[in-house]
C-alpha cells in the first residue's frame, strides 16, 4: 500500500458514502453506487480523505469528507467552511506487524463569503438597477427596505409578482456578487 516503508497510508476518493449528509441537510439520495465506511476501512489506510460532498463531515476520526473550502450555492449559506490538517504519528509495529498509527485531525475554519436571500413583492410601481455592482432600488418611498448587505456578499433576489407581470419579473431576477 505505502510506497515507502513507515509512510502513512492515505486513501483518497470521490465516492458517495451511505449516510452522508448534503448541504441542504438532506441525506444523500439512494442512487448509483454508494460505499459504506466499512468498505473503505478494509483498505487498511491510516486516513481516508473523501471529496464529492460539499458539507464537511466525519464518519470516524479517520474517515471524513473534507467539504468545500468556499460556499458554492445557497444550500451552503449557513455552513462553516474549513480544511483539515492531518498529523500522523509514527508507525507502530507489534511482532513485526503494523498496527493503526495515531492520527490527529485539526479542522481549520476559513472565512466565508456571506450569502443573503432577499424576497420582495413587485407590483410594477418600483424596480431595481445594478449600479457599480450594487442593486439600487428605484421607486416610491414606501418600497421595501433592503437588509444590510456586506460588500463581497452573494445576493439572491426572489421577486414575487402577479402572473401578469411574470415576464417583467423574469428580467429582474438575478444572483449578483457585490464588489
Amino acid at each position: 500500500f505505502a510506497l515507502l516503508p513507515g509512510m502513512p497510508r492515505v486513501l483518497v476518493g470521490h465516492p458517495m458514502i451511505v449516510g452522508s449528509t448534503l448541504s441542504s441537510g438532506e441525506t444523500a439520495p439512494d442512487k448509483g453506487i454508494q460505499l459504506s465506511v466499512g468498505d473503505l476501512q478494509v483498505s487498511g489506510a491510516d486516513y481516508i480523505a473523501l471529496g464529492h460532498i460539499h458539507k464537511a463531515q466525519a464518519f470516524t476520526p479517520t474517515v471524513r469528507y473534507a467539504g468545500s473550502t468556499v460556499r458554492t450555492d445557497f444550500g451552503e449559506a449557513a455552513e462553516d467552511k474549513s480544511f483539515c490538517c492531518v498529523i500522523f504519528g509514527p508507525e507502530l509495529l507489534v511482532h513485526g506487524q503494523p498496527r493503526p498509527r495515531q492520527v490527529e485531525v485539526q479542522e481549520i475554519l476559513l472565512p466565508s463569503r456571506p450569502m443573503v436571500k432577499v424576497e420582495v413583492e413587485y407590483d410594477g410601481e418600483w424596480y431595481f438597477r445594478l449600479a457599480g455592482g450594487v442593486w439600487t432600488e428605484l421607486g416610491p418611498a414606501e418600497s421595501p427596505t433592503w437588509p444590510v448587505i456586506e460588500v463581497g456578499a452573494e445576493v439572491w433576489i426572489r421577486i414575487i409578482a402577479p402572473e401578469e407581470r411574470s415576464v417583467e419579473v423574469a428580467l429582474l431576477e438575478a444572483s449578483v456578487r457585490l464588489v
